[in-house]
């Protein structure tokens, strides 16, 4: 099976390698000539975040804060049915564990990968201000430096975000026993399979 790495284009106006794996010199004129040319056919989703590393958990940032934003209602349903299953794990007889990330630390570690991507996560930061734990941090240090990967059933579900509590995965591998609102490759609305007199006040504790 192959994969379409970049969209279609209207018309090609860049000339080709001579071989696979070679780079040609192109004109900024040029580039930006080819970018205007992208077909975006068959599209359904909008992009409306910059790729940094950080771009997803600002992503619901501004879902909060931003009634007009584009995806809001997506995003939300997302934050609200992961922080539904971190909630009621107990109630639903979820095995959950959490693994803390010190970016300081694995910007140390020996695997040179490893050291490249946590220097790519630390320099690319968001700023302290996109935090509600900004208050009374050394100015040395950010809230975004130590983070919890939260898994559950062995599959990665997401992890700690200083601005919105949880950051959820952007697919999950498989749905998680017992929890209808992950069965589409990620969470949803957990409200329609929850009921107000066992779940809201377990809830309601936990997000206190």
């Amino acid at each position: 099976m192959t994969h379409l790495w970049f969209p279609n284009s209207k018309e090609n106006t860049l000339s080709k390698g001579a071989r696979p794996g070679q780079w040609t010199p192109q004109s900024a004129r040029s580039l930006g000539d080819q970018a205007s040319n992208l077909s975006y056919d068959g599209i359904t989703s909008r992009i409306n975040s910059l790729p940094t590393p950080w771009s997803r958990a600002i992503q619901f940032e501004n879902a909060i804060t931003d009634p007009s934003y584009p995806t809001r209602d997506q995003l939300l349903d997302e934050l609200f049915g992961g922080l539904a299953v971190l909630a009621l794990w107990s109630l639903y007889n979820l095995e959950v564990q959490a693994e803390t990330v010190r970016l300081k630390e694995l910007k140390k570690d020996r695997d040179p990968a490893v050291r490249l991507f946590a220097s790519s996560l630390k320099v690319n930061q968001p700023a302290p201000e996109h935090s509600i734990l900004a208050a009374g941090r050394s100015p040395s240090s950010s809230p975004w430096d130590v983070l919890d990967v939260f898994m559950v059933q062995g599959q990665p579900i997401g992890f700690s975000s200083p601005s919105t509590l949880f950051c959820p995965a952007v697919q999950l591998r498989r749905p998680i026993d017992g929890v209808d609102w992950s069965q589409e490759g990620r969470f949803s609305n957990p409200t329609p399979h929850l009921t107000l007199k066992e779940h809201s006040q377990p809830l309601a504790n936990w997000l206190e």
